[in-house]
């Protein structure tokens, strides 16, 4: 259908005014007839920039639920106009105007309504990015006033546009960011059926990506299920989280979160079931906490693999190497206790000695 067409110069003149209009209670009108009317190819410019402006104005009186149907109605004006060239230029800005006014607003259930209507008309990456951006602050802002409500969702809100545009770094950095966000409340309040809830979200996004900082973050999000769950006793999610680890370590094994997540994983169970550790092993964890001297988790997964290493050689009645071995695990332990306030392995090293068990194996 072929919408009637209203000279620009007309939109020109009316920009100076929006306020005194506003005043008068006229916008309505306005916005129904620019909503309606035709835009010129060569200056449709003046047209948007009226609409930011009404944006803008209504956000200044705080009328919000006009600023809401405002960019419901710029949605709309948007989608019967895609093809054309100043559209495709400058609409992404101006509704990222909406959003943002309403975010600033702290109208968070009017910014998730909005953006879900202009999920439906990202006809290219710009909006998508404004999309993902959006659902990224409302997530930002939910966490920032101590909600959990509803971050799933918003992140969910952003996969489309991970799937549509997989190589677009701004869409991978809001999904990352909003990740990290949601894992940083969860430890602080050790939510594991949020993390249960993020874990899967953030696979689809790896899945149908492949990115290596998606890796990292899923990685990261794995490790975090695999011990929230052996504390839960939930053997399956475990298990899903640690082949999932082992698999992405295959294929960033030079990451450096990546390799975190599987040191801390791979750790964990070579002490719990005393497996047989080699040389090549054990170097290898050494040679990544010597990397990495800043992660205190790639020295605690060190001294765990020594100190499994060190029940393999009492096993073997290996007095000699033995002694060195447990010296190195207390060391490492005390620094770990001390700068880093992580006493897991200093408490073990203190409960063998205090059962007595191998006493001949090191000096007391």
């Amino acid at each position: 259908m072929k919408l009637p067409y209203i000279d620009s110069i007309i939109w020109l003149r009316v920009l100076p005014y929006v306020r005194e209009f506003a005043e008068r209670g006229k916008l309505p009108k306005i916005i129904d007839t620019l909503s309606t009317a035709g835009m010129s190819k060569e200056f449709g410019i003046y047209e948007l920039e009226l609409w930011r402006r009404i944006a803008v104005v209504y956000s200044e009186r705080k009328e919000y639920k006009e600023l809401y149907t405002t960019g419901l109605q710029f949605a709309d004006y948007i989608k019967q106009r895609k093809q054309m060239s100043t559209i495709i230029e400058y609409a992404p800005e101006i509704m990222e105007g909406f959003c943002t006014e309403l975010l600033n607003a702290q109208q968070f259930n009017l910014v998730a309504k909005l953006v879900k209507r202009f999920d439906g008309i990202a006809y290219d990456g710009y909006i998508g990015t404004v999309c993902s951006r959006a659902y990224y602050y409302l997530i930002n802002n939910q966490l920032h006033y101590g909600s959990t409500e509803n971050v799933i969702a918003h992140l969910q809100g952003i996969l489309p546009h991970l799937r549509k545009y997989p190589k677009d770094d701004d869409i991978i950095g809001h999904f990352v960011d909003a990740t990290d966000e949601i894992r940083e409340k969860i430890n602080q309040n050790a939510d594991t059926a949020l993390l249960n809830k993020l874990v899967p979200i953030v696979e689809q996004a790896y899945d149908c990506n492949k990115n290596e900082k998606i890796a990292e973050v899923l990685a990261i999000s794995e490790a975090s299920r695999f011990f929230e769950n052996i504390v839960d006793n939930n053997r399956k999610l475990v298990r899903k989280s640690q082949k999932r680890v082992n698999d992405l370590f295959r294929a960033y094994e030079d990451n450096g979160d990546v390799i975190l997540s599987y040191a801390s994983v791979t750790a964990f169970v070579y002490l719990e079931e005393f497996k047989q550790i080699s040389d090549k092993e054990l170097d290898r964890f050494k040679s990544w906490k010597d990397i990495y001297p800043e992660r205190a988790g790639l020295l605690e997964a060190y001294g765990k693999i020594l100190l499994t290493k060190w029940f393999n050689l009492t096993d073997a009645f290996d007095e000699d190497n033995a002694k060195p071995v447990f010296r190195e695990v207390e060391e490492i332990a005390r620094v770990l206790s001390e700068q880093y306030e992580t006493p897991e392995l200093l408490l073990r090293t203190l409960q063998i000695k205090g059962m007595g068990c191998y006493l001949d194996f090191y000096d007391l």
